[in-house]
């Protein structure tokens, strides 16, 4: 800044235009209204006429009772799935964003980093590194002496599905553990109250919105995955998988069908979740001082950590990044080099992404 107070630098005077244009009212109600068009045209009202236009479809399934019977098995265990995977994601991802946030150790970062990973990997390629991982001889199949350890099915999916929603509740809960102030923990254990009965009776009550939307992140981003799904279902069939069967065979009333189910039943739960989860009495109000004070323990917090590093380093990381190892072979045996000059088959693959 300058003696007059004007903004010197062309960054400077950017952030002031950006300021100025905050504070306007037009500019913010013309922004408003903006967001407003986008999700009603592009996002609300192409679902809704999508169903609408194809209405009539809807009850063509009925007439075929094999086809309606695999339709509602695959509602069914989309939601099954989506509720276990969203649950066991919460239970496991909590103490990892605790310690990410509360943590002193130098490690924080690089784990926080590492909490991304299935994020960042392309669906189809996850799925891929998870079926290697847990249903091929090469994968942790080799040390067990199995041709296949979790083969293709409902419990491979399980699994994948639990790796690629833990990221979100991680995501959510750093976040918001590290906007707490942590000002009502300070008041409790000054009255002495024991670490895990401060967790269990003060931070987590105060976080009961965070919870309830990463929950609710965790389950819609399980309800919807179908690429990664794909690859690992075999002849199992979720909600999304089954969708994609129908359309590869040319079956349009099915397709119809379970849309529309999955959207209205999962409209349905979320308005009650969002609405009856800040509701819900949490914790028990009860309070057990020794068996607390022994979970408090460092002993106690230790144990829970590395149970949380297990959990975090051998279903999620490892089996995500089981993909990169054909990479390292492919450095070996030559293969990246025929890839890269485009020999063979790699010929087609650089006009694919051309």
């Amino acid at each position: 800044m300058t003696g007059l107070g004007r903004p010197r630098t062309l960054s400077e005077r950017l952030w002031k235009v950006l300021d100025d244009l905050s504070m306007n009212t037009t500019v913010k109600l013309i922004f408003y209204s903006l967001s407003v068009v986008f999700f009603i045209f592009l996002i609300l009202l192409p679902l809704i006429l999508g169903i609408l236009l194809k209405a009539n479809l809807f009850w063509e399934i009925f007439a075929y009772p094999e086809l309606m019977n695999r339709a509602k098995s695959a509602i069914l265990w989309s939601f099954i799935i989506a509720f276990t995977v969203s649950t066991l994601d919460l239970i496991a991802g909590l103490p990892l964003a605790w310690f990410i946030v509360r943590s002193s150790s130098r490690w924080t970062k690089i784990v926080d980093s590492m909490a991304d990973i299935p994020f960042i990997i392309p669906t189809a390629a996850l799925g891929y590194s998870f079926l290697l991982f847990w249903s091929r001889e090469e994968g942790i199949s080799s040390l067990f002496g199995f041709d296949s350890l979790i083969p293709p099915g409902a419990l491979l999916v399980m699994l994948l599905h639990f790796a690629f929603s833990f990221p979100v509740i991680v995501r959510v809960m750093v976040g918001e553990l590290m906007n707490y102030r942590e000002v009502y923990e300070v008041a409790a254990g000054t009255l002495g109250a024991q670490p895990f009965t401060i967790a269990r009776t003060v931070t987590l009550p105060m976080l009961k919105p965070a919870l309830v939307a990463s929950f609710l992140l965790a389950f819609a981003r399980s309800l919807s995955e179908t690429g990664a799904t794909v690859m690992v279902a075999g002849a199992f069939e979720n909600g999304p998988v089954f969708i994609k069967n129908a359309k590869d065979a040319g079956l349009e009333s099915p397709m119809v069908f379970v849309s529309s189910i999955l959207i209205f039943l999962s409209i349905a739960i979320f308005f009650s979740i969002d609405i009856m989860g800040p509701r819900m009495r949490l914790p028990l109000r009860k309070v057990w001082p020794n068996f607390e004070k022994k979970l408090s323990s460092a002993t106690a917090v230790k144990a829970r950590n590395s149970l949380t590093f297990v959990v975090f380093l051998g279903l999620v990381i490892l089996p995500s990044l089981f993909i990169a190892l054909p990479a390292v072979q492919a450095v070996i045996d030559g293969t990246l080099i025929r890839a890269v000059r485009g020999v063979g088959p790699w010929s087609r693959f650089w006009e694919s992404i051309t």
